[in-house]
């Protein structure tokens, strides 16, 4: 998720570098977003919410919890810029809301890695758990990881035989 058409292609050339999937989105959560974006943007993986959020903040809300619900998706990077402490807290708290209880990875990565964070920023994503990045492209990265890691828990569930304690040689 993030708030530049420009950025969504640049992160689908780097995750396609790195070898991240960005699945499309399920129809439920292309039809959620229609709703909410304004005709000129089209709900696609990245999701690009333009400078809406800065007029329309609950799309920090509403973005993510359909991001996260799609069966497609098995994780989410948001990169974004926070232009003021109200902004701070408002995008912070909605993505906060927006994911909570949900087993998937989540990382807020913000861009401007030199600009100082409010205070209450740092507050709520310490509160909640949240992981925040000031690198795109370690946040990237490192959901790569985490993708590979998942894929390979998932092989073995499915490939390892199963035996009992008793069955082990002493």
């Amino acid at each position: 998720v993030t708030f530049s058409g420009a950025y969504c292609a640049i992160a689908h050339d780097f995750c396609q570098d790195i070898d991240l999937d960005l699945p499309p989105l399920s129809a439920a959560t292309e039809e959620t977003m229609r709703a909410e974006l304004p005709d000129f943007l089209t709900p696609r993986n990245p999701l690009d919410l333009a400078t809406v959020p800065a007029f329309k903040p609950e799309l920090m809300h509403t973005g993510p919890k359909a991001m996260i619900e799609d069966v497609n998706l098995g994780s989410l990077v948001l990169s974004v810029p926070i232009s003021s402490e109200r902004h701070a807290r408002t995008y912070m708290q909605g993505v906060i809301d927006a994911v909570k209880g949900s087993a998937k990875p989540v990382v807020f990565s913000v861009l401007g890695d030199r600009t100082p964070l409010a205070p209450v920023f740092d507050e709520l994503a310490r509160g909640a758990g949240m992981i925040v990045s000031r690198s795109v492209d370690r946040a990237l990265r490192a959901m790569k990881l985490a993708t590979e890691y998942g894929r390979q828990i998932e092989i073995s569930a499915r490939t390892a035989p199963k035996q009992s304690f008793e069955a082990l040689p002493a």
